[in-house]
């Protein structure tokens, strides 16, 4: 199935929708919760998906991001 990043800045919805990702047979291969941290890990990762959030931790944008 899919890599997947997920990017969320609330912890107890990233580990929910991380959760059912996994029972849906995906890979989550991250959370992010801000702009620095999405894009590192999608350069690291090379996901097939990312789920963002439009509005991220430390005045983040999911947009622009």
């Amino acid at each position: 199935m899919a890599k997947v990043l997920n990017v969320e800045d609330e912890l107890l919805v990233a580990e929910a929708m991380s959760h059912f990702l996994g029972h849906a047979g995906h890979n989550v291969v991250g959370i992010a919760k801000d702009e620095v941290s999405a894009l590192s890990q999608a350069a690291a990762e090379n996901p097939d998906v990312v789920l963002m959030d439009l509005r991220l931790a430390c005045a983040s944008d999911g947009i622009k991001t």
